[in-house]
């Protein structure tokens, strides 16, 4: 009996010893769980900046060292500029459509002549005479370079108050006007009979293209011109022979 009790008392120790490792084993196996940080969705910068509002509170009307007579002067001042620069501008678009409507009955006569050279040239004219029609078309031609030069030097006053994209509307016009007439230049002569005076060859290309020359003051060294298309192909032609 005395040794049935020892086993069972045995027993019961290694069962609760038993008990005690695998608690322990536990503890040690599963440790905390780590918590990991989930960032939000949203931005914590734009919280911060919500948060850190600044309510722009109204100020009180500061009275100017002016007094009665000082401050109808100035109002008097920017009434008097307002208006003169709205007549200046008046005075502006006035010219413009002058001269753009002048420009359409000197284009519609050329392109008449052309037509008028055309037919007199089918019908087999004298070439006097064909000439006299030409230097008569020429003149027109002449005149509508000049009402293109007049426009331009119209649209290229720029005003202090005007915006960044009304000086790039009349920049980009400009540009656009020199290069069609030169286009208009160049289609007239190449258009023409090749036995006339008038025809096509390298001093009109030359002459025709000195309507676009590149701007003297430009910020650009490569782009400065101080000279005509001649020059600089003959500076051209020395520097690559060096």
């Amino acid at each position: 009996m005395g040794n049935e009790k020892e086993t069972k008392s045995l027993l019961n120790s290694n069962v609760k010893d038993r008990i005690e490792e695998i608690k322990n084993t536990e503890r040690l196996m599963n440790p905390k769980p780590v918590q990991y940080f989930i960032p939000s969705r949203k931005d914590e910068r734009k919280k911060e900046q919500k948060e850190n509002l600044i309510l722009i509170k109204p100020r009180k009307v500061k009275d100017l060292p002016f007094n009665a007579e000082q401050k109808k002067n100035i109002e008097q001042t920017v009434t008097t500029i307002q208006e003169e620069y709205k007549k200046a501008d008046r005075i502006v678009h006035k010219e413009q459509k002058s001269l753009i409507k002048e420009g359409q009955k000197v284009s519609k006569l050329v392109s008449k002549f052309d037509r008028k050279i055309e037919r007199m040239r089918q019908r087999g004219y004298d070439e006097d005479e064909i000439s006299k029609t030409i230097d008569m078309k020429d003149d027109y031609i002449n005149k509508l370079n000049e009402i293109q030069e007049n426009l331009e030097n119209i649209t290229a006053t720029f005003y202090p108050n005007m915006s960044l994209q009304e000086r790039r509307s009349k920049i980009y016009n400009k540009a656009f006007n020199a290069e069609t007439a030169r286009v208009n230049r160049l289609m007239n002569l190449r258009n023409s009979d090749n036995k006339n005076k008038h025809s096509f060859n390298w001093s009109n290309h030359i002459n025709a293209s000195d309507f676009v020359q590149p701007d003297k003051a430009a910020a650009l060294e490569e782009r400065k011109r101080d000279s005509s298309w001649t020059q600089e192909v003959d500076k051209f032609n020395n520097k690559s022979k060096k």
